[in-house]
């Protein structure tokens, strides 16, 4: 008898000892390609354990001797077997993976009581790093409905890091808002009035809307400046060529800022920064219903 003939009666007997059916799980020594595996003798007394599928090798597993590979494939039926006794259970609350392993072991133990000591040391060793998870199925108290588990895991510490992170977040946008608000008012303010001359006249073409750009050559409190301000069409219109003459005000702590009199810059971006934040507002109350509806349904 060859080795392969010796291994496979070896291991229909451990088969039979189980309480199972040899033809059930047929031991095979050739490639089939379709996700099962096989088994390749190594000389002088190893095997090669192998998956292969399509053509293609998947795994490969050595094994030095004929206990260590029967060791494993036994280990593997059993493993079957358990997966296949705990699927057709209706749940109870126990973790799926008690009814399972004990199978194992009960299987693993008719063919060598030393075999089930050692995967029980196997199974204690994934269960220290995956612990078993029981889930309570005692009913809720009389007159009183069960409480509906949360779902998903945001928390309330979350909701407050989002809210806060969004908050700080539209405050970061919206700083160059604030920031040219706060220079026109200070110039409307404190600002001195001048006669300044146009040097260039310049239109942007704007995603969102053209942008009319008016520079201008001023006199500061000690010496020419050239100032740049964008303004509104109607003020942009109104100096039809270079070297036309338009009041300014410029910051006498700061000459070089300056900006046309009357303008008023920050308006015109507050209805941008507005239609933003409106179009902003409106994917958030989608998302949110949206949200619900799919929490309703579930």
């Amino acid at each position: 008898m060859d080795r392969s003939s010796a291994l496979r009666a070896r291991y229909d007997s451990m088969i039979a000892r189980m309480g199972l059916a040899p033809a059930d799980y047929p031991l095979h020594f050739a490639a089939r390609h379709d996700g099962g595996s096989h088994i390749e003798p190594l000389a002088p007394d190893g095997w090669r354990l192998r998956v292969t599928e399509r053509g293609q090798v998947l795994a490969e597993t050595r094994f030095a001797d004929d206990e260590a590979l029967l060791y494993r494939l036994v280990c593997d039926v059993a493993a079957a077997e358990g997966a296949r006794l705990h699927a057709g259970q209706s749940a109870n609350g126990k973790d799926p993976r008690r009814a399972d392993f004990s199978r194992r072991m009960e299987l693993v133990g008719k063919v060598s009581p030393a075999w089930r000591i050692r995967l029980a040391e196997e199974l204690a060793q994934w269960l220290a790093r995956h612990p078993y998870n029981d889930r309570s199925s005692s009913p809720a108290p009389s007159g009183q409905s069960a409480a509906k588990a949360p779902k998903g895991w945001i928390g309330p510490a979350f909701v407050i890091t989002l809210v806060l992170g969004l908050v700080l977040g539209w405050a970061a946008a919206h700083y160059p808002l604030w920031s040219v608000w706060q220079t026109q008012q200070r110039l409307h303010a404190e600002g001195f009035a001048v006669r300044a001359a146009v040097i260039e006249r310049h239109r942007t073409d704007g995603r969102f809307a053209d942008e009319y750009l008016l520079t201008y050559c001023y006199q500061g409190a000690t010496r020419t400046l050239e100032g740049r301000d964008s303004v509104d069409w109607v003020t942009f219109s109104s100096v039809d060529y270079d070297g036309a003459s338009i009041d300014v005000v410029y910051d006498p702590a700061d000459q070089e800022t300056s900006m046309v009199e009357g303008n008023d810059r920050a308006g015109r971006l507050a209805w941008i920064y507005a239609a933003i934040d409106a179009l902003l507002m409106l994917v958030i109350a989608w998302e949110w219903r949206k949200s619900r509806r799919e929490g309703a349904a579930g």
